[in-house]
């Protein structure tokens, strides 16, 4: 294809602008910021979750970029004409029917199939780690659905850097063998990644299979607009240790059965008050408590329910020097708020990138393998505890140890992150260069 740069059209899926998961809204700066670096005059559109089309402003090395937010939806309603299930019966007729005024009429009435077919490609990031049915069979149903329509309407689709699987079930290592074979593009940000997905999908998809960093790498951090917070966040890291911490709420409540889905050996529950005992342990310390997704308080997946939770647990004394960061900040600015840390611990594995983006030591406390793949992309394999085969003691010793340690992991990460914020930037390079 020879697209000038001014033209190149692409889709964005499997992000979402208006969310509360702070990790989601990572993907999407970062692959937003990723593309307009190497394409600045790029149309950017992203079909997502939302339930009305809207535009959405993102800032981009000083400029504002309008983005249009395209919904798509799936659910009972199934005649709504951005459902999944009637975008499919256009996009069949389209491909059935391949008359110039019907393929006109189709397109006139669905905003999303107009910009899927007039794209140049359509990326998609899945909401980084949702590729896999180890979150059941709806959501590996509905990953699968949005990214067949992209194959059915005929454009290029690139699986930008995410988590890749497992796929225990049979009828899902068959959804996502024919999707991974019919990518154009594959980027994996865990090396198990690739093994999953060559033994999936065969040798044949092994030249459009890339390694890769995670984009949430490329997410500038901003100062929060609350000036007196910001300022007290500032006073506080400059007179004391400031350990951040982040409680997932998922993990809190035992996952989405609330019965331990992820078959933890350690209590998570327990293990959080027992962090902020021993780090508090020490005067010279402050914690910052950090929600990394705000669902509604009560919901199984709330950050801020969980850390309360955590916080009621401990003595008056100590809950003295903790505070829990608003649920209000947008994700540039729960970054700055990171990076004022001298260490984090997290369970949302944005929230750790976050950090070690930024040089901040960082113990990720993990459920799948996404955890180890991007700590290894920095060669810190060492710094992701998994309460799944460790004990609690042996965590707990762990990420105590690592604390200690800090300044020596600070050094390493000097070295690193430049070099992994360079390869995410290739990717997004590479991509645009293959479109023009």
């Amino acid at each position: 294809m020879n697209v000038p740069q001014k033209n190149l059209k692409l889709v964005l899926m499997g992000l979402s602008f208006n969310t509360g998961n702070l990790g989601v809204a990572a993907l999407t700066e970062g692959a937003v910021q990723g593309f307009l670096d190497c394409a600045p005059e790029a149309k950017i559109t992203v079909v997502s979750g939302a339930r009305e089309t809207r535009d959405a402003t993102v800032n981009h090395r000083g400029r504002e970029i309008a983005i249009t937010v395209l919904p798509i939806r799936y659910g009972k309603r199934l005649f709504e004409a951005n459902h999944v299930a009637m975008l499919y019966v256009a996009a069949l007729l389209m491909r059935c029917l391949p008359f110039r005024i019907i393929r006109a009429r189709l397109l006139s009435r669905s905003p999303v199939l107009r910009a899927l077919a007039g794209a140049d490609f359509v990326a998609d990031v899945s909401g980084g780690d949702s590729f896999t049915d180890i979150y059941g069979p709806l959501r590996m149903t509905l990953q699968t659905l949005f990214k067949g329509l992209v194959l059915l309407v005929g454009r290029d689709l690139v699986l930008l850097p995410q988590t890749i699987g497992p796929f225990r079930r049979r009828v899902s290592r068959m959804a996502a063998r024919f999707i991974l074979r019919r990518a154009k593009a594959i980027y994996t940000r865990d090396l198990e990644g690739i093994e999953e997905t060559l033994v999936i999908a065969g040798q044949s998809v092994k030249d459009r299979l890339r390694f890769a960093p995670d984009v949430g790498f490329l997410v500038e951090a901003a100062e929060p607009r609350d000036s007196k917070f910001a300022g007290r966040v500032k006073a506080i890291s400059r007179d004391k240790t400031l350990v951040g911490v982040n409680v997932s709420g998922l993990l809190f409540s035992g996952g989405y059965t609330r019965a331990n889905q992820f078959g933890f050996r350690a209590d998570y529950a327990a293990l959080m008050v027992d962090f902020l005992r021993r780090f508090l342990a020490d005067p010279a310390v402050f914690v910052l408590l950090v929600p990394h997704v705000v669902a509604g308080r009560g919901s199984v997946e709330d950050d801020v329910t969980a850390c309360e939770k955590v916080l009621g647990a401990l003595e008056p004394a100590l809950v003295e020097r903790t505070l829990v960061v608003s649920g209000d900040l947008s994700v540039r600015e729960v970054k700055w708020v990171i990076g004022r840390c001298a260490f984090f611990v997290g369970a949302r594995m944005h929230s750790c990138i976050a950090a070690l983006s930024q040089g901040v030591p960082a113990v990720g406390i993990a459920y799948s393998r996404k955890f180890r793949g991007v700590f290894e992309t920095l060669g810190l394999g060492r710094l992701v505890v998994d309460p799944r085969t460790e004990d609690a003691d042996v965590i707990l010793e762990t990420v105590m140890r690592e604390f200690d340690l800090r300044d020596k992991s600070r050094v390493e990460l000097a070295h690193a992150v430049p070099e992994v914020a360079a390869k995410t930037r290739a990717v997004f390079e590479d991509i645009c260069g293959a479109a023009r």
